[in-house]
């Protein structure tokens, strides 16, 4: 888990951006849309840009993801749709990313590291439906290594050293994301009150 501490000083650094951004009245939805267009872009890039400098959008893409809650909390308007309208849009971009990342090993036909780029995918989105789903439930569970913040700093840290070493961040994120559901199902199976 990134520390709170690193995610303030994030929130910090970022603070004259949000600042200029309510200033102009900017809706926060807008910048939701954004980081969609941007992850989006972030997936081309990885298939058939220069594979490093796929980061450089991962980046813009994760400042737009931040600042479209920094903005709405600022300018007081923080909605349930917007939340959910963020949540949804978070599920597309992260999809795109890894469709780029899975186009790219195709382009080189490398088939397990494809494989590994599908079970990242789909270990990825059943981090957040488990924790959407056991919030419903009453029982939120943030269990596990990799919310979304870990996985796209492992992402970027990874994409630095280019597509041949990326292929062990996959497998690790394949890995962890899938333990990390196969934690939260564990815990939620042993809550008296779910049976």
């Amino acid at each position: 888990m990134i520390p709170e501490s690193v995610k303030a000083q994030t929130r910090t650094v970022l603070k004259p951006l949000t600042d200029a951004l309510e200033e102009i009245k900017l809706p926060p939805n807008l910048l939701t849309y954004l980081g969609l267009i941007l992850s989006a872009l972030t997936g081309l890039v990885y298939w058939k840009g220069p594979f490093r400098f796929a980061s450089l959008f991962l980046i813009c893409a994760g400042i737009a993801d931040i600042l479209d809650g920094e903005v709405a909390r600022k300018s007081g308007k923080v909605t349930r749709f917007g939340a959910f309208l963020d949540s949804t849009l978070d599920r597309y971009s992260e999809s795109f990313i890894w469709l780029g990342i899975l186009l790219k090993y195709w382009s080189y036909e490398m088939a397990l590291v494809q494989l590994f780029a599908f079970f990242a995918l789909v270990g990825s989105l059943l981090v957040s439906y488990t924790r959407a789903r056991s919030s419903e439930m009453g029982h939120e569970t943030r269990l596990g290594p990799l919310e979304r913040p870990e996985r796209m700093v492992l992402i970027f840290v990874g994409t630095l050293f280019g597509m041949h070493v990326f292929a062990w961040f996959v497998l690790a994120l394949a890995v962890l994301t899938n333990l990390t559901v196969i934690a939260r199902i564990v815990y939620l199976s042993r809550q008296k009150e779910l049976r």
